[in-house]
């Protein structure tokens, strides 16, 4: 199965949870163990999977993977904290144009760990996308890869109680203004844990 086919069954699930229950700035608007017993043995970080030592879930967590979060809310993952803390619609940043028909979200976030070990962090780990609400008919992008100083590196660990902070460039299309980043809970068994959706307009 595909990595996209996995994320969008995975989106799904989560929006059917959901249902039931130039820059311009959007303002204070991302060892082997099995999911089944997340609060006591569940492991590294997200996509692609790492080689961190069993994690255990955070007290006092800030909502659920149930929940829509948006720009400037805390979210607490089993590893870590994180804040989308801006987000700036650009089509040039630090070098780097869109290409015709697209614009650039720059998103500000912020990460706090949680974990009682170093996790191990991608720049895959946090995607941005449109259009969830049509099912089948959604799509998503990754960020870019690093090529400023401004970015998150490509891959980094998140030391214990460290805090981090930088931006993740994305190039969307150009012709659209609501928009989504979302943090993927992923194990080193190939399972998944909660799924978190920041939603924000960018125009």
């Amino acid at each position: 199965m595909t990595k996209k086919r996995i994320i969008a069954i995975t989106l799904a699930m989560t929006l059917i949870l959901s249902l039931l229950s130039g820059c311009s700035s959007v303002p204070g608007m991302g060892g082997t163990s099995s999911s089944e017993d997340k609060s006591s043995s569940s492991s590294s970080s997200s996509t692609p999977p790492s080689t961190s030592e069993d994690a255990s879930q955070p007290d006092g967590s800030t909502g659920s993977s149930d929940d829509p979060f948006y720009v400037g809310d805390t979210i607490s993952t089993i590893w870590f904290d994180f804040t989308v803390e801006s987000v700036e619609v650009c089509s040039e940043y630090e070098g780097y144009t869109a290409a015709e028909g697209t614009k650039l979200l720059v998103a500000k976030l912020s990460l706090k760990s949680t974990a009682t070990y170093s996790v191990d962090m991608y720049r895959e780990d946090f995607i941005a996308g449109w259009d969830l609400f049509e099912e089948d008919d959604y799509d998503y992008v990754e960020p870019l890869a690093n090529y400023c100083d401004a970015q998150f590196p490509d891959e980094y660990p998140l030391g214990i109680n460290e805090s981090r902070s930088g931006v993740l460039v994305y190039e969307v299309p150009a012709d659209l203004k609501d928009f989504w980043i979302n943090f993927l809970e992923y194990f080193t068994d190939d399972t998944y844990g909660d799924s978190y959706f920041v939603y924000f307009t960018a125009e």
